[in-house]
């Protein structure tokens, strides 16, 4: 409906239909499988995105590892040093001569120790308050230096177990060694035996080693890594969310709200002009995150482009597709715009048809058919002037007998007063019904007359045959006035009642003094009227019937 409004109102010709409509055809499922086609390829591609970001996040979580195993295996070698733990055990005063030796050992066990693992920064061991043991910096401290530094007492509940701290800051206050931050720290403490705490180890190492990736970023890149903390805390670097404006705050709440329990996966902000796709892994040993944010755009920027190939590339088709569906429907539509042409010369008036059209198919039919159409016309047209040329001399005819008739009513009437002058009323009632029927007969202006005049007509009718029998007729009536104005067809119970007469009451009426008679009733039958005649006659045998 909407179709037929629009082509109406633009007056589109079938050309132009037929092209808009295999556009249509063509152009809508190409847009619902285009649709459906760049959906599929952006799940993919950010499918594919994200599995390879799971990658690269499985070898940074491998190296952190290995740092972590590292820096366990390091607190573990302190704690197996025979010399320390007998040293730092010791409930006596100890000489100046131990103490060097002790120191010198102590030293060079634990430069052995940095040395085999150049990441590990630091490592210090936190002996329990003891009266004759002296610290040796930089490796032997009290506890008092350490008991008003945070995650001390988780590391003295954790009861000998590993305890990090991955954002630790070193804030050691000696004049002698540079002041170091930003570190993962390891702290384990140590219980020979289990209810006999000796001190506390401490492992330190810088967190861009630790991070090796969150510390590694371009300025140029497309990406970043950051770690958060179990605490919240964000740890990064300089990079691409400085560089975008984009706060360390917004990608950690961002993470919040999308991360799921499995400790590892993705998910895509959109909510920016710039898309991110944030991937993430778990790092269960020191309950922390780390994540890849990466720009979005460069994959968009593909689907975009492919995008823009394939609407370049629909439209090359739909205009190359467009110019032979012209071509080829302006071939097709010629025979029509021929029969076209016919036809507004047959709404002036001109019916020679000239159509040289002889092709088998529809059009070639539709041809064929117009040309029979067209001397079908001309042979009524043909017709219809010889009937109207007939139905002219019928006038004349009739105006010829209408004079005809006129003068033989004033015939009929004047012997009619003579027959009245004469006192013959007999003949004159007779001559009256005649002329009657007369007029009835020669008048048909309608096949259709009221009922009341067929009804009189049969009443002249009787009165003249009654001329003939002497009056032995009699015509008995019963009918409805409400059926008088009813439409019946001019000379319907005329011949009835002549067969009555003929085959039903002649042969009784001969007989002397023997009276027939005609009924003749009406009445309603529901939706319709019923008319009855019949006589009292002798009738007929079945077998004649």
């Amino acid at each position: 409906m909407i179709y037929n409004r629009i082509s109406s109102k633009l007056k589109w010709g079938i050309g132009k239909k037929l092209i808009i409509a295999n556009i249509i055809i063509i152009a809508i499922p190409l847009m619902v499988i285009s649709s459906f086609g760049f959906k599929s390829l952006r799940n993919k591609l950010e499918n594919g995105k994200l599995q390879e970001n799971g990658y690269i996040l499985d070898e940074e979580k491998l190296n952190i590892e290995h740092n972590i195993e590292a820096m366990g295996i390091t607190a573990q070698l302190v704690v197996s040093n025979k010399n320390l733990m007998n040293f730092i055990d010791t409930n006596k005063q100890v000489s100046n001569e131990v103490y060097i030796k002790y120191s010198l050992d102590i030293f060079n066990d634990i430069k052995s120790l940095k040395s085999n693992n150049p990441a590990i920064n630091r490592i210090k061991f936190y002996i329990k308050q003891n009266k004759y043991i002296p610290e040796i910096y930089p490796y032997i401290y009290h506890e008092d230096n350490i008991k008003n530094k945070k995650n001390i007492n988780g590391t003295i509940n954790n009861k000998g177990k590993d305890f990090w701290v991955v954002n630790n800051i070193e804030d050691t206050d000696s004049s002698l060694f540079k002041n170091y931050y930003n570190v993962v720290s390891l702290y384990r403490s140590i219980n020979i035996p289990s209810d006999n705490r000796l001190g506390i180890i401490e492992v330190n190492m810088e967190t861009k080693d630790f991070f090796s990736k969150v510390f590694n970023n371009s300025k140029i890149d497309e990406y970043q890594f950051i770690a958060i903390d179990k605490n919240g805390t964000v740890i990064s670097n300089d990079g691409y969310l400085k560089n975008h404006n984009i706060s360390n705050e917004y990608i950690k709440k961002k993470f919040k709200e999308n991360k799921n329990d499995n400790g590892k996966g993705g998910f895509i902000i959109n909510d920016r002009k710039e898309s991110l796709m944030v991937s993430y892994v778990y790092i269960d040993s020191i309950h922390s995150y780390v994540l890849k944010v990466d720009s979005f755009e460069t994959v968009l920027k593909y689907i975009s482009m492919n995008k823009n190939i394939f609407v370049f590339g629909t439209l090359v088709l739909l205009t190359l597709l467009s110019i032979v569906i012209y071509f080829i429907t302006s071939y097709i539509l010629k025979d029509l715009r021929n029969i076209t042409k016919e036809l507004k010369k047959m709404r002036k008036g001109n019916f020679n048809i000239d159509l040289p059209i002889v092709t088998n198919d529809e059009v070639g039919e539709l041809a064929y058919h117009f040309t029979e159409l067209s001397n079908k016309i001309n042979e009524l047209v043909s017709d219809i002037i010889e009937k109207e040329t007939v139905a002219k001399e019928a006038e004349l005819r009739a105006l010829q007998n209408q004079i005809d008739s006129h003068f033989l009513y004033n015939v009929l009437e004047n012997i009619k007063m003579m027959a009245e002058i004469e006192e013959k009323y007999d003949i004159s009632d007779a001559i009256t019904a005649l002329g009657n029927m007369m007029r009835y007969n020669m008048k048909w202006d309608s096949q259709l007359v009221n009922f009341k005049d067929e009804i009189d007509y049969i009443k002249d009718y009787i009165s003249l045959i009654n001329i003939r029998f002497n009056n032995r007729i009699q015509l008995i009536l019963d009918i409805n006035d409400e059926v008088l104005s009813f439409k019946i067809l001019k000379m319907s119970l005329q011949p009835i009642v002549e067969n009555c007469i003929k085959h039903g009451l002649k042969n009784k009426i001969s007989e002397e003094n023997s009276i027939g008679k005609i009924y003749i009733s009406t009445y309603l039958d529901v939706d319709k009227i019923r008319c009855e005649i019949f006589d009292d006659g002798v009738g007929m045998t079945n077998d004649k019937l």
